[in-house]
């Protein structure tokens, strides 16, 4: 790991987090306004925060 290694966790919330600000869409808002293209970008990165965080976002 590089010397700005952060642990998986708070480095996806952390993500999720930007994601959310960069888009500031809700996913009511992407499913009418969003272009596929953001749509597809956001679930994807919806997914793999999911995959990383494992059962604790159950």
């Amino acid at each position: 790991m590089g010397a700005y290694y952060v642990p998986v966790e708070e480095r996806s919330i952390q993500q999720l987090k930007d994601l959310c600000n960069g888009f500031g869409f809700t996913k009511e808002q992407l499913r009418k306004y969003g272009s596929l293209k953001q749509r597809e970008t956001y679930l994807k990165a919806l997914k793999s925060v999911k995959n990383l965080l494992g059962n604790q976002v159950e």
